[in-house]
């Protein structure tokens, strides 16, 4: 008579066999839970959005705000227009400033608030900053007078000090946009040709 022993030589074998498939199926189990299809979505701010969109869609929505509400309206009339001189006359808040090119706002305008160069960027060529540069493997060095890192490879016309230097000139900003009203542009007419007009019709 055979014994247990005799029939199953290895009988823990099974057992290990048995346990390592369970922990397969729990593992594939496991890794189903965990997969994420996209990223978990962050909560953006209003604040966020506001500096984060185009500028394009920012003026539109101002727009939009100001036509529908009456107080967004005399916000941003006082925000963004200054009263003149002349009684019931507005004009806008903010400039350009046609020499420096930075925004200012009217009523702070005073001298000594612009500072900028009449001339313009030279290649400077009796320094030795280009030495090294070849034109064929780096480029034309006129095309960099706008890169902040090259500009001391250049001097300004009007006061030969190296691209990178304060402005030579000190005054108050200047508008891009003059605001002088236009007059209609009037043909003289003689009287004897008025005259002459109303006996032909």
């Amino acid at each position: 008579m055979a014994s247990d022993s005799d029939s199953d030589p290895y009988p823990e074998d099974e057992s290990l066999d048995e346990e390592e498939e369970s922990s397969e199926i729990d593992h594939e189990d496991h890794q189903e839970v965990r997969e994420v299809s996209s990223p978990i979505p962050t909560n953006t701010t209003l604040e966020d959005a506001i500096t984060t969109a185009p500028e394009v869609r920012l003026r539109a929505l101002l727009r939009d705000i100001v036509q529908r509400v009456p107080e967004a309206h005399a916000i941003a009339a006082r925000t963004l227009l200054a009263s003149t001189s002349t009684a019931g006359v507005k004009r806008k808040a903010f400039e350009k400033c046609k020499n420096c090119g930075d925004d200012y706002n009217v009523s702070l305008n005073y001298k000594g608030a612009c500072v900028y160069h009449e001339g313009v960027k030279e290649l400077d060529n009796m320094g030795d900053f280009w030495a090294d540069h070849d034109p064929n493997c780096h480029g034309d060095p006129g095309s960099f007078v706008d890169d902040p890192d090259m500009e001391e490879g250049f001097v300004w016309s009007c006061c030969e000090q190296t691209g990178g230097a304060d402005g030579c000139v000190i005054s108050k900003h200047q508008p891009r946009e003059t605001h002088i009203a236009k007059r209609p542009i009037l043909t003289p007419v003689s009287r004897n040709a008025v005259g002459r007009r109303s006996i032909l019709h």
